[in-house]
């Protein structure tokens, strides 16, 4: 059987930088272009936690001030 393995590394894509100063993570995720599909609760910020190597998402303090620093150095990758 033909399988196709798509190389997904090289189709990462993030979100813009954010540049401002709030530390309230659906502020940031709004700022930088999340779809509002992803923002409102932890359950909808899943799936980019998710991409961002974060597997056990469950909104703690600890977990989105990881997600707000990948926001601000350019590197919160796309759902």
């Amino acid at each position: 059987w033909f399988t196709d393995h798509t190389d997904t590394s090289s189709k990462v894509s993030y979100y813009s930088k954010y540049t401002g100063s709030s530390n309230k993570i659906d502020e940031v995720f709004k700022a930088v272009g999340v779809p509002t599909k992803y923002r409102g609760s932890y359950l909808k910020r899943l799936p980019v936690a998710k991409a961002n190597g974060i597997s056990s998402y469950t909104g703690t303090a600890a977990q989105n001030i990881k997600l707000i620093g990948l926001a601000k150095s350019g590197k919160l990758k796309k759902a």
